[in-house]
């Protein structure tokens, strides 16, 4: 272990940490200085095998409590597309409603869902919750939903199952909506401000994360509550979450955010992809097979699998639970190492250095704090604008795409809906290509990313133009070939599916990764809530398209579209470029 001096010249942290005086985090308090942690850091990995690293890395803290985060997204990511691509045809085929009935249902729930995280985010943000709590309370919240949506699918829930629904069938459903909305949509907010919280556990250096460090010793562990609620009541400390935004992240932390926030999009995708793959299996292990609402046999056991992704949530939910005190333990380190560098004003004006921008600046009582705090958000939803049009042309993978996809010659044992997981596997691979090329500016590899998806847009144009002059494409989604011609290759879809993905490997981690480092620190549950919010949006812009979004019109569709994100992604980075950020979050 290596001996570190203080500034004053007094003993050493690994001597200061184990005096026998009372430990009182309200004490004038001189750690070593960011510069100084650097370099030790520096001198220990020179010389150093990948071996050695990777035994470093695996053996920090962080590292257990990254992994279980990772984890219980992975969890919550086949759970909820397991459900949710089944609710639909579950309504239609059982439930026996209508299609545009189903089809608000669907939305409800892509609508309901992010309106709900706002509740969620304002718990966690306002102190009633910490996030590893609320993650736990969610989740079951969550888990209930699927639970219950399950029970609606039970066979004594019908008079004849599969045919004749009792009145509590829809009951259990409409509360397992929203029970599963008001789960999903806090969790989505609470998780992802948690994992950057224990990666700068892992990579931060400044005063606060030197400080934190330290604090190891028993007799710390015993006063760690005393001290936070005496710091709570600090007047120094209630500016504490004001105050430490206006640090610019160090380069090695933003590289670290962009290398686990690719990591954490490659596990989600994974998850998304195991449900949507495992869903209609699932649905085949029990009950008869019947012919549904459009025509084509559908099997009956929804409740099969709705209540293994009901068993599959919990799971993860209680990984984590099991490890919550450790979190709970890193937040109250990390809060206490925080106010004790605060206490030592020379401290707290090198961790803490003068920032001229006004979105830096400590709120003020009254109108002026509500000012403040809203200029905070400004670069966040700044960074927020082109994502509606985005994933606007984004979701035509898994709708009008799919349309197309059926124009063309594809093999027989490829359906079209199958073309979702090829697309989430060329994202997949992508993935890991996106992090050798090393782009450093987020904003690049958003633009990037925009750009690409305007290429898929036009690509698919393209396709829905060569396959317009071998056929007719009706409304209704036949196509009907011209007299001798011979369908499209399937070949050619597969271009705008695997383009429109690259695009997601390019822009969609990135947005999470400068989402989190532009957010207030204070509100980074609400940040993320409105991130949801935005992706909500492009539902709302949709609904506008709607008119123009049928199979004639499928060519000019696809290229407005394309032009309009150009336009839009070109504006957008020319703002942002402009525009000196917050959080020195390399939007410079």
């Amino acid at each position: 272990m290596i001996e570190r001096t203080n500034r004053s010249g007094g003993p050493s942290v690994r001597e200061s940490c184990c005096v026998s005086t009372p430990f009182n985090p309200l004490l004038p308090f001189s750690p070593i200085t960011p510069e100084g942690r650097r370099s030790q850091t520096a001198a220990m990995t020179e010389d150093r095998s990948w071996r050695d690293t990777m035994r470093e890395f695996t053996a920090h803290p962080a590292f257990r409590r990254i992994v279980v985060v990772l984890g219980v997204e992975f969890f919550e990511r086949t759970a909820y597309y397991g459900v949710v691509f089944s609710l639909a045809s579950y309504a239609l085929n059982l439930l026996r409603v209508d299609v545009s009935l189903a089809d608000i249902v669907v939305n409800a729930v892509y609508a309901a869902a992010p309106l709900l995280s706002l509740v969620g985010a304002q718990i966690v943000d306002r102190g009633v919750l910490a996030r590893p709590q609320a993650l736990v309370i969610f989740g079951t919240v969550y888990t209930l939903g699927i639970t219950f949506i399950a029970l609606s699918a039970l066979p004594i829930m019908y008079r004849a199952f599969p045919d004749g629904p009792r009145p509590v069938a829809f009951g259990l459903f409409i509360v397992g909506l929203f029970l599963f909305c008001a789960g999903f949509g806090p969790v989505k907010t609470v998780a992802t401000p948690l994992l950057g919280e224990q990666i700068e556990d892992y990579t931060d250096t400044s005063d606060i994360a030197t400080v934190r460090d330290t604090i190891h010793n028993p007799q710390f562990n015993e006063s760690l509550v005393a001290g936070e609620e005496e710091a709570a009541r600090s007047p120094r400390s209630l500016a504490i979450e004001e105050l430490r935004p206006s640090s610019p992240y160090s380069d090695t932390l933003k590289r670290s955010m962009a290398t686990f926030f690719l990591a954490y999009f490659w596990v989600i995708n994974a998850g998304s992809m195991l449900g949507i793959f495992v869903s209609p299996l699932l649905r085949q292990v029990y009950g008869p097979t019947i012919k549904g609402v459009e025509g084509d046999a559908s099997s009956t056991g929804y409740w099969v699998g709705f209540l293994t992704f009901a068993l599959w949530l919990c799971c993860g939910i209680a990984i984590f639970a099991a490890h919550v005190n450790q979190f709970m333990t890193a937040d109250r380190r990390r809060r206490v190492a925080q106010a004790i560098v605060l206490s030592d004003p020379s401290s707290a004006s090198r961790a803490v250095p003068r920032c001229e921008d006004p979105r830096c600046e400590v709120p003020q009582e009254g109108s002026e704090s509500c000012r403040s705090s809203m200029r905070s958000f400004l670069p966040l939803l700044q960074l927020l604008t082109p994502l509606p049009v985005y994933w606007l042309c984004q979701s035509q993978t898994s709708t009008n795409f799919i349309i197309l996809a059926g124009c063309t010659d594809l093999p027989s044992w490829l359906q079209a809906d199958a073309l979702n997981n090829a697309g989430t596997i060329s994202l997949l691979v992508a993935l890991p290509l996106v992090k050798l090329l090393n782009i450093r500016l987020p904003q690049t590899r958003m633009l990037i990313g925009f750009f690409v998806s305007c290429g898929s847009m036009f690509a698919g144009a393209i396709v829905q133009h060569l396959a317009n002059q071998r056929g007719t494409l009706r409304d209704d989604g036949t196509y009907t070939l011209f007299d001798g011609a011979s369908r499209l290759s399937g070949a050619w879809v597969a271009i705008p599916f695997a383009t429109t993905n690259i695009a997601s490997a390019f822009a969609d981690p990135t947005v999470l990764e400068a989402a989190y480092l532009l957010a207030p620190n204070q509100s980074r549950s609400t940040a993320m809530s409105l991130y949801l919010i935005a992706s909500s949006a492009s539902g709302f812009l949709g609904l506008a398209f709607s008119p123009v979004s049928v199979p004639r019109y499928f060519v000019h569709l696809f290229i407005g579209m394309g032009v309009s994100l150009a336009v839009i992604a070109s504006l957008w980075f020319v703002w942002m470029t402009r525009c000196r950020c917050r959080n020195g979050a390399t939007f410079t």
